[in-house]
């Protein structure tokens, strides 16, 4: 499994081999990697499953999905008030 940080899938964040994962979904697991030097923002990633086309299939195009990654989203919302003089 092998993370990017494009859409054109050629800045990889990481990779990350996972192994007895058995077919068809039969299994969950979880693949992390550490994406290093973020700051307060929100970063889309793209993840392709089985990156190094190790495993045959009939359909390779669809191992691809992305996701987002919120650092530090915590925010204050403060109301505001206006006053008419």
């Amino acid at each position: 499994v092998t993370f990017y940080s494009d859409s054109g899938l050629t800045q990889p964040i990481g990779s990350v081999t996972l192994s007895n994962l058995g077919g068809c979904a039969r299994h969950t697991a979880t693949a992390e990697v550490t994406w290093a030097n973020l700051t307060g923002d929100s970063y889309a990633f793209w993840v392709k499953v089985d990156s190094s086309e190790v495993v045959t299939e009939s359909v390779e195009t669809d191992n691809l999905a992305q996701g987002i990654v919120l650092v530090n989203p915590r925010q204050t919302f403060l109301p505001i008030v206006f006053r008419d003089e």
